[in-house]
């Protein structure tokens, strides 16, 4: 019996790339005009599938807003085919809530045409999470469709197969063996390129059926062989039903139609194979480029990324969510418009770093406009809140709590009291929490600020410093009020010399070299060498780090930094560590080695210990005026590590501890240790160890030097192009060598992140400290109200291996919100969510929001929940009015 082979006809449009925007919007339309004729004009044209991506739709519909009607027809006949993205994301360096918002607008927005393709189409993001089975299950999407991650596991899973997630979600997940493009150009003796007003040969498109099959035919499970007719911002092809007719009348091993992904996967779960399962990340590069150290590149991008979802899904959304209880105020429009402004920059060429300078520095307005409206939708939403409870001449400091523990640590803060009408306010402040004790507070210095509000000018005197937070609950918030006064000074415990800082649980002495020694009080450990800065050639380009044979690798442990008391405090100590750091200028002109010139960058690193906790955190400051290098922190272990733990999405992620070798023939394109993390990254012996947690700096890599096992985390990735061919770690290109001057990344640039030992509460504490250091108490100056409860929660949940990862205004329901869960343990958990306010009415819901079952609520505040093993649970919460 012949392979029954499927035809798809698509395109796959990066919205900008070699191009920026609206270059290559002008291409869409002309490409979508030309779509739409072709299937409106030949019957026999079955169908188009528009990339998996719905944005494209609203970017042609800005230029032909009359063409409408034209798609909406065409979509509810099957014969153009969207969704079920917004737009096509890079998976791993967007957040786990972004990919859910993704879905949702794609879906929305599908609905609207009346119909959404149910396949997880995603062809060309450099990896896939372990998480993205659930993901796409949660959104009634039954297959995963995909073209790079791929390892040597393909030998024996083939290109057909289960692909299961942490929580046992399974989903048909078929690989595009010989890539998305492998009948692009059909009938021409090029495989990308214009085909416009030219006529392929009968033939060659022969020939390109044999060569691609023999391709792919190893790796078959099934009788089903997907043929994909497009490629990157290729013009649909008007003969694609002549090139089958004349293909199938010349051999009898295979038998084309033309057809969607919809079509083959209707094929293969109609035949019910039986495939073998594949579990966990796919990374692999067997097949082609995996492109990891997109992770790195220009990293101020991943920075931005960083502020900006933080603040929607951490500080804006909840916030939103608690005027619309206290006030029925509703934000959701904007929240909404700062989403989509959000995912625009999501897409692989963009977050990944890897375009033409143009398209990133669109990016970087599109990351001001979400902070624009999200920091305005926080504010604001407090500010409501606090009219609504009739607010007093009193002022108060709000703190709101992101994560759902209770947490009482001590972070920096500044406190506005705006001046009287004769331009008066207190030389000095204290905090008094809701039972008026003092609240610790550390007051650094003062200062003005004015802002110009809504048809007004206020004048403030503000108070900087540190304060020890009183017990905030998870989820939740308080309000202090503030008064006239000195701040009491209150013993402590926290010690700082000239070198050296120390509270309960850690010891820090800084030796010559700037590196510092960490003694770890918990565990009785001590670490050496911490907080060394590497400098190392980088030869590659925007998607690939490469060395250099004849390469050099500078250290600061070299150097003799001035090491200065920047604080000495009550609750918070800092020491300045600043190195003047004489690097190569850049890559010789024969790109053979690193240049003996050198130029003089200054690295300032700050070392800040508080009071109440193990965590040390770093403030580098880097004024980058070299090229071609990358920057990395270490941070040596002082054991043997086979293996080490990352944040992840909707969980963490265990990976193996490998040498950096050269491509070999198992996987013949790039490999090298560095991987993606998303808050933190662990490793350790089971007793002793250490997290390293981060402020947008995805990039890490742990290095198994035997005896002394060093984790590294990029700070600066600088190269000069968008791809290369000369690489030693990669021996394709990527893309168009294009020359990319702004990724050299010049300039001054600041980078935040902490350590933490395990100490006496283990890895678990660690990483929960990991996760406050990313998600600090949102602070505001306010009014201080009369009537709204001066501490309270909107959630709180009773089990630790519970993670709130969203509280969010409901999509398609005023009157309710939504809360989503997971589950980072290996058991299933029986807890019980309760609620800060009163609840009509509780349902578990898919992750589009639709419900699923009804929950019962006791109390009229209680929600009892089983999620199982790594299980997302999403909850829709329906509010009393």
């Amino acid at each position: 019996m012949p392979l029954q082979g499927i035809v798809v006809s698509h395109t796959h449009w990066d919205r900008a790339w070699y191009w920026p925007f609206e270059p290559f919007r002008i291409r869409l339309v002309e490409t979508i005009d030309q779509i739409i004729a072709l299937l409106d004009g030949n019957p026999a044209f079955r169908a188009f599938v528009l990339d998996g991506q719905t944005i494209v739709l609203e970017d042609y519909l800005e230029i032909r807003p009359e063409r409408r009607a034209d798609l909406v027809r065409l979509v509810q006949a099957e014969r153009l085919w969207i969704g079920p993205w917004y737009i096509l994301p890079d998976e791993f360096l967007v957040s786990g809530e972004a990919l859910v918002r993704n879905l949702m607008i794609g879906t929305r927005i599908c609905r609207a045409y009346g119909r959404t393709m149910r396949e997880g189409y995603v062809p060309d993001p450099f990896g896939h999470i372990a998480q993205l089975p659930q993901i796409l299950a949660g959104f009634g999407l039954r297959s995963f469709i995909f073209s790079r991650g791929m390892g040597p596991e393909i030998e024996e899973l083939g290109s057909e197969f289960w692909w299961e997630g942490p929580d046992g979600t399974r989903i048909l997940a078929i690989n595009q063996a010989d890539n998305y493009d492998n009948l692009a150009a059909w009938g021409f003796p090029f495989g990308f390129g214009d085909i416009r007003h030219k006529a392929p040969d009968m033939a060659e498109a022969e020939r390109n059926v044999t060569v691609s099959l023999e391709r792919m035919r190893p790796y078959l499970r099934t009788g089903h062989v997907l043929f994909n007719n497009g490629c990157d911002h290729l013009p649909v092809q008007p003969e694609v039903p002549e090139l089958i007719d004349h293909v199938n009348g010349r051999r009898d091993d295979v038998e084309l139609r033309h057809g969607t992904f919809a079509d083959l996967v209707d094929a293969i779960l109609a035949d019910n194979p039986d495939l073998k399962v594949r579990r966990g990340e796919m990374i692999g590069n067997v097949h082609r480029p995996i492109l990891l150290s997109v992770y790195s590149a220009r990293m101020y991008l991943k920075q931005a990324n960083f502020v900006s979802q933080r603040l929607l899904e951490r500080y804006a959304e909840p916030l939103a969510v608690l005027a619309r209880i206290r006030t029925g105020r509703r934000y959701d429009a904007f929240l909404d418009q700062a989403w989509k402004t959000l995912l625009k920059n999501h897409p692989h060429d963009d977050i990944c770093g890897c375009s033409v300078d143009a398209v990133h520095r669109e990016n970087a307005v599109y990351f001001e406009k979400v902070d624009q409206i999200g920091g305005y939708v926080a504010e604001d939403a407090v500010n409501e809140t606090v009219r609504a409870g009739l607010a007093s001449r009193e002022r108060a400091l709000f703190l709101w709590n992101p994560l759902n523990r209770e947490r009482d640590a001590v972070e920096p803060v500044e406190v506005r009291v705006p001046l009287d009408e004769k331009g008066r306010a207190p030389s000095a402040i204290r905090l008094l929490d809701e039972v008026g004790r003092e609240v610790p507070f550390q007051l650094e210095e003062t200062g003005e600020l004015y802002r110009r509000e809504v048809l007004t000018d206020i004048r403030y005197r503000t108070y900087s410093g540190w304060i020890k937070m009183p017990a905030i609950p998870g989820c939740g918030w308080t309000f202090l009020r503030v008064e006239a006064g000195t701040p009491h000074d209150l013993p402590t415990g926290l010690q700082c010399g000239d070198r050296h800082l120390e509270n309960p649980h850690v010891r820090i002495t800084v030796a010559e070299d700037g590196s510092l020694t960490v003694l770890d009080k918990g565990s009785g450990r001590t670490y050496d060498g911490i907080n060394v800065f590497e400098d190392r050639e980088d030869a590659g380009d925007e998607y690939t780090f490469s060395w250099l044979e004849n390469g050099r690798t500078l250290s600061s442990r070299d150097l003799r930094p001035e090491v200065s008391v920047v604080r000495r405090g009550p609750l918070a100590a800092t020491l300045r560590i600043a190195y003047e750091w004489a690097l190569p200028e850049g890559l010789l002109a024969d790109r053979s080695a690193r240049s003996r010139r050198t130029r003089v960058c200054r690295v300032v690193s700050e070392v800040t210990l508080t009071a109440a906790s193990p965590r040390i955190e770093f403030r580098t400051a880097v004024d980058n005026r070299v090229e071609d290098h990358r920057l990395q922190v270490c941070f040596p272990l002082g054991m043997t590590v086979d293996h080490c733990v990352a944040d992840g999405h909707f969980g963490t992620v265990e990976r193996p501890v490998g040498p950096e070798k050269m491509p070999t023939a198992a996987e013949p394109f790039e490999y090298y240790r560095t991987r993606h993390q998303g808050a933190f990254v662990s490793a350790g012996n089971g007793r002793e160890g250490l997290v390293i947690a981060n402020r947008g700096l995805p990039e890490y890599e742990v290095r198994p030097d035997a005896g002394n096992a060093v984790i590294a985390v990029t700070l600066l990735r600088c190269v000069g192009w968008l791809s290369r061919f000369d690489l030693m770690t990669r021996p394709v290109g990527a893309g168009p060598d294009l020359p990319t001057p702004e990724a050299q990344c010049p300039g001054g640039h600041v980078f935040e992140y902490a350590l933490i030992p395990y100490g006496t509460g283990g890895d678990a504490a660690a990483r929960h400290e990991a996760h406050a250091f990313a998600n600090p108490v949102y602070r505001q100056s306010v009014a201080l109200p009369q009537e709204t409860p001066h501490r309270g929660a909107l959630v709180t949940i009773d089990h630790p291996d519970l993670m709130i990862s969203a509280i969010k205004p409901a999509a398609d329901e005023p009157g309710a919100m939504v809360v989503r869960v997971h589950n980072t343990g290996d058991g299933t958990v029986h807890a019980a969510l309760r609620c800060g306010f009163p609840v009509d009415g509780a349902a578990r819901t898919d992750l589009n929001e639709n419900d699923l079952e009804t929950l019962a609520v006791d109390d009229g505040e209680r929600v009892a929940l089983a999620v199982g093993p790594h299980a997302i649970v999403t909850l829709k919460l329906r509010m009393k009015e």
